[in-house]
């Protein structure tokens, strides 16, 4: 009955602390949610301070009741508008604030960011009283004092009523459940006897056994459906390898496409034999090289390869031929016109259907403005195959039946599919699961309708994340008739620089090019401007209309007016390409930096019909180029001033560049230094370790840092102290090496004096501590001579006052002597010779001698103390309990001592160690004052000689210093 009175009594209290705490969590939550909406509305009234807005806004709060009043500060602490509620005591606005909550006896008082995006624009301040929580708690405690004295009531009657009626069924219930586990026989049932409650829990037990057979009846069950799972999945994997199939076929028909468009590429295309004889040239590559067919077929055309570059050429080319295997190369083009053009050409196999190898089939482009650029937009016609895997826009082909036909790397990449998962698969499908799919296939309906769309849409990665990309659907339209679509992704989060086309046809071209990141133009015979894309457009601001016909000349820049013109004119007459670069100015003044190339269009009877164009913004790079200039000569000013040696290398370690600071530190010229004749000023004793950690760094290109001296021809020694950091090409190659070499000769010689000062001072504090303890020992040989006669002196026959006066010796002498004693060991530790008892002692009553005196001190400071142990701690323990006490009393004291109010706990754990020693883990926390963050390492740190105790009795305890001490606010 006490038991359970005491449980009421505690759960009351519990009840009325969670009820509190809920409800000022349900007030605080209130606070917040109307200081987020008037902050959320506020935002634009801060933003352009309007306190008239503001005001109504703060004006809100009327419609809610307790609130007291509210304001709208400015990033400046600046009041901007105030709320002051009609029914209550004058609201007096505070001057400064700070972002946070405070609880006071009668208010609640909130502060908090007012954002737009990630700016702050001010600040709102709320301020709420507590009359409806003061109300809530005392009915919730009238109400709660009823009926904990109902309940003790009630406990009462069916305690005396029932206590003798339960226990012999509920001991009967307990063994069939003992039976039932031991024999694990389910068919047994508990009887029914007893009270209606105790039927009732049999009836329950008898229920969970019968659950509990069907659960196995359900395994068994289950068991076999796995099995037909099984065979239902062999089936499917049969249907995916037809699917495979089906789709090599539809691969194979491809290529037989691409073949047949070849000859309209606008890129050099052939076919040779097994012996590199050309049997086919297109008209691009003829004119690549600048030679008839006649000249060309056969093996004439590697007369046009670069003196210099056609042996290798050849050679690569016989070698992969001679494999069976795919080649590509880079190579130079003496043009029957006497200039020098770069040629990048790949090729592959051609097999017949057996099989056998005809020979091989290659592509050559003209590179030489991408390596002058480092990019160069792709021709109109290029071949559909290279077009697709070097274009940065993922690009995926869907045909009529919504199966993917063809897809490029970068789609590959962008959502993370391989080919071989695509195949049999609709782009929906893919890349547009659950809640997406709806908005994708309405996408997709309105393409197959002969829309072309553009939007901005989300897709689903292969990893489910999601991708934020703009989808150009094009629907794919052969002769009049729909053979499927094309969807172009392009991530905006990192918009890539360039978009190229893709066409099959003449017809896929002129669709593409609205949807295409380069502007695009055409022109009529007479180099007038018939056709401008939006890209275009938007790069110079212009109108269509206002760009057509010659009106693009407007944007022209001043000084590049009359050279561009001159070209383009010259190139329209005689129908040749063009290409330039030259500059944009847009309306809004701003310089753009183009490229752009243009190819005539022939027209009828081999006349021009005019001219298509590209122009690429390559403002970027031209910027990118001009700050890498001006990042040179930066870098070659400071390092001519730096008052530590820099030197380059190349990949060799042959230094390129040195600057005056090396040379004054090693007495070189500069020009010794560049010829290598370092090694001659580099100290003897470091030269052979210098050179091989130096040597072993290059050969694997790894970064270094060393320390060696200099030896001067002057004979004077400097200490440098290098370090080497490899810099990259663009192309992830390793290029060189920029090292840094700074004299660190006077804080070398810093440190010298630093260790010698150090191991005088380490001398002198051991004899320093071997004097205190020998000076402790001689002291305490007389004061145990004195406590030895006062003892003495007490046991005989004294007068009070005598007794007392003796009494007061032996407890200043005792006093004295544990002071001794103290000095005496803390002498032992700092001369390293303090010595541990071992005596067997349990843990337990260890730490409860410990904490039993201070103990008094927690209850006068209303503190609870407590402390437990924790992981399987041996009860017999083999150490010095009398250390351990030390430790504890000192470290607890401590707590005590800077804890107000809350709590001390110890907690003693075992951590891993040795199978026959244990390590015990001590943690002392309290709710005290705790330590500043920025003082943490300086009070936690352990000390030089840490002090480990290992107990061993078949296990050991160890006191691992630092003590834990739990940080509070």
């Amino acid at each position: 009955m006490f038991t359970t009175g005491v449980g009421l009594l505690l759960s009351s209290a519990g009840y009325l602390f969670y009820d509190t705490r809920t409800a000022r969590g349900q007030k605080l939550q209130q606070l917040e949610l109307a200081a987020d909406l008037i902050g959320t509305n506020a935002a634009a009234s801060l933003a352009f301070d309007d306190p008239g807005s503001a005001e109504k806004y703060l004006a809100a709060l009327r419609t809610r009741s307790g609130f007291r009043g509210g304001v709208l500060y400015t990033p400046s602490g600046k009041i901007l508008a105030t709320y002051d509620a009609p029914d209550g005591p004058t609201f007096l606005p505070p001057s400064h604030v700070a972002d946070g909550v405070v609880w006071e006896p009668q208010r609640l008082k909130l502060t908090a960011p007012v954002m737009q995006g990630i700016v702050r624009v001010g600040t709102l301040y709320l301020e709420s009283d507590l009359n409806d929580l003061h109300e809530r708690t005392r009915r919730i405690e009238f109400l709660t004092a009823q009926l904990s004295f109902g309940m003790l009531a009630v406990v009462y009657l069916l305690t005396s009523l029932l206590v003798r009626t339960i226990t012999r069924p509920i001991e009967l219930l307990a063994g069939l459940t003992r039976t039932i586990a031991i024999a694990k026989e389910y068919s047994l049932r508990a009887p029914l006897v007893g009270g209606k409650e105790l039927q009732h829990l049999a009836l329950d037990f008898n229920q969970m056994l019968q659950e509990i057979q069907k659960r196995e009846h359900a395994l068994v069950e289950a068991n076999d459906t796995l099995e037909l799972r099984v065979a239902e999945r062999t089936r499917e994997l049969e249907q995916e390898i037809f699917e495979k199939r089906k789709a090599e076929q539809s691969l194979r028909e491809s290529e037989e496409l691409f073949r047949t468009v070849s000859e309209a590429a606008p890129v050099g295309i052939y076919r040779s034999d097994m012996d590199g004889n050309a049997g086919f040239m297109n008209t691009a590559l003829l004119e690549l090289l600048g030679v008839s067919r006649e000249t060309g077929l056969g093996g004439g055309w590697n007369e046009q390869i670069h003196p210099e570059d056609r042996a290798r050429v050849i050679q690569h080319r016989s070698e992969a031929m001679r494999s069976g295997e795919d080649f590509a190369t880079s190579y130079r083009v003496r043009h029957s016109d006497g200039s020098i053009r770069w040629a990048e050409g790949q090729a592959k196999p051609l097999h017949a259907i057996d099989g056998k190898l005809l020979g091989y089939v290659g592509v050559v482009q003209d590179v030489t403005q991408r390596r002058k650029a480092e990019e160069l937009l792709r021709e109109q016609s290029t071949y559909l195959t290279t077009l697709l895997d070097a274009c940065p826009i993922g690009i995926v082909a869907e045909n009529a039946e919504g199966k993917i036909e063809i897809s490029n790397p970068a789609f590959q990449e962008l959502f993370g599919y391989s080919t071989l998962e695509m195949q049999g698969k609709s782009i929906d499908e893919l890349i547009s699961p659950g809640e997406l799919h709806t908005q994708a296939a309405e996408l997709t309906r309105q393409v197959l309708s002969g829309t072309v769309v553009h939007e901005a849409v989300i897709r689903k990665h292969k990893c489910g994340l999601p991708v934020e990309v703009d989808a150009y659907g094009v629907p794919f339209v052969v002769d009049g008739v729909l053979r499927g679509q094309f969807v172009l992704y392009q991530d905006i989060s990192e918009r890539l620089k360039a978009q190229r086309a893709l066409r099959e046809s003449e017809e896929m071209l002129r669709t593409l090019t609205s949807a295409a990141p380069v502007g695009i133009f055409r022109t009529g015979a007479d180099g007038q401007v018939l056709y401008l894309n939006e890209k275009w457009l938007a790069m110079t601001g212009l109108s269509a209309e206002e760009g057509a016909g010659a009106g693009w000349e407007q944007v022209l820049h001043a000084d590049d007016r009359e050279r561009v013109l001159g070209r383009w004119n010259g190139a329209c007459a005689r129908g040749e390409e063009f290409r330039e670069s030259y500059r944009y100015a847009d309306r809004m003044g701003e310089t753009v930096w183009v490229d752009t190339v243009a190819r005539p269009v022939l027209g009828k009877g081999d006349n021009s019909g005019g001219y298509v164009g590209v122009v690429q913004d390559v403002t970027e790079r031209v910027n990118r180029d001009a700050e890498l200039r001006r990042s040179e000569e930066r870098f070659r000013t400071l390092s001519a001033v730096a008052p530590v040696g820099i030197v380059l290398m190349d990949e060799g370690g042959k230094f390129t560049y040195v600057n005056e600071q090396y040379l004054r530190m090693t007495g070189l010229t500069e020009e010794e230094a560049l010829a290598n004749a370092w090694r001659t000023v580099i100290h003897p004793g470091d030269f052979e370790r210098l050179e091989r950690t130096r040597n072993e760094s290059i050969a694997h290109k790894l970064d270094y840092t060393m320390s060696y001296r200099y030896l001067r021809r002057d004979g004077s020694v400097v200490w440098a102290q290098s370090i080497a950091r490899g810099f990259q090409q663009k192309d992830g190659g390793r290029q060189g090496y920029v090292v840094v070499i700074q004299d660190v000769t006077e804080r070398h010689l810093a440190e010298e004096r630093l260790r010698n000062a150090k191991e005088a001072a380490e001398a002198a504090n051991r004899a320093k501590s071997e004097f205190l303890a020998n000076m402790s020992h001689e002291i305490r040989t007389p004061m145990n001579g004195i406590l030895g006669m006062t003892e003495l002196a007490l046991d005989t026959e004294l007068h009070p006052e005598q007794r007392e006066y003796l009494g007061m010796v032996r407890s200043s002498a005792e006093a004295l002597l544990a002071i001794i004693n103290d000095i005496l060991d803390f002498s032992k530790i700092e001369a390293g010779k303090m010595e541990l008892e071992e005596t067997k002692f349990a843990l337990e009553d260890c730490i409860e001698e410990a904490l039993g005196p201070l103990g008094i001190r927690a209850l006068k400071k209303g503190l609870d103390l407590t402390w437990t142990t924790e992981g399987k701690i041996p009860g017999a323990l083999k150490g010095d309990p009398t250390r351990l006490r030390q430790v504890l009393i000192n470290l607890v004291g401590n707590a005590i001592k800077f804890t107000k109010q809350g709590e001390v706990g110890v907690r003693a754990s075992r951590a891993p160690g040795e199978e026959n020693r244990a390590a015990i883990q001590f943690i002392v926390s309290d709710t005290g004052i705790g330590i500043p963050p920025k003082n943490t390492n300086r009070f936690l740190t352990p000390s030089p000689r840490r002090t480990a105790r290992r107990l061993a009795n078949s296990a050991a305890l160890a006191s691992d210093y630092p003590f834990r001490r739990a940080l509070s606010t």
